[in-house]
């Protein structure tokens, strides 16, 4: 938007979705269904949902068997865009996926960063294959993201050099703490 790249009327129909999908979103969350209520006898004679306990309209909607079209249709409220129905069902069905992958990024990222001990004997670091232990030997990477980097190296090889690191980092603390 900021290139000039999106003209104003994808702009506001982006951000009229957007807001729309929010606002929809904060309402599932804070909506709270209980098992004795009408909505619960609709929901489970539409979709064969038996609630044992209390839910959030944003919990139900995990559930393989409901979206949120259906959800509106329950509940007797106007129906919404398409696009932002369908958006919000993908979001609430695979926000923990969602949710996982970005830790998971997020500590990938972290751990790019992570050095190597100049003194490191990769000969020691279990797991490792005989190719990679001489690549490593000859390239000699810094970082785990150097090491990541070199042709052959695989994201098992790489744990395996991180779980070494990490191990070796916390024998050195304990004989830094018998020391003191």
């Amino acid at each position: 938007r900021s290139l000039g790249l999106i003209e104003d009327t994808r702009w506001k129909r982006f951000c009229e979705k957007s807001q729309q999908i929010e606002t929809e979103q904060l309402r599932l969350s804070t909506t709270r269904i209980h098992p004795t209520t009408v909505f619960s006898k609709s929901l489970e004679a539409r979709t064969d949902i038996l609630l044992e306990r209390d839910y959030s309209l944003l919990e139900l909607l995990k559930r393989p068997k409901l979206d949120h079209r259906v959800l509106r249709e329950i509940e007797e409220l106007d129906p919404v865009d398409s696009e932002v129905s369908e958006q919000i069902t993908i979001q609430a069905k695979y926000k923990g996926y969602i949710d996982r992958q970005f830790k998971e990024v997020e500590r990938l990222r972290i751990q790019k960063h992570t050095r190597i001990p100049l003194n490191i004997n990769f000969d020691l670091v279990a797991g490792l294959s005989t190719e990679v232990i001489q690549k490593f030997k000859v390239v000699q990477p810094e970082t785990l993201d150097q090491a990541s980097r070199i042709s052959g190296v695989t994201p098992a090889a790489i744990a395996q050099l991180l779980i070494y690191i990490r191990s070796n980092k916390k024998a050195s603390n304990v004989k830094k703490e018998k020391r003191a």
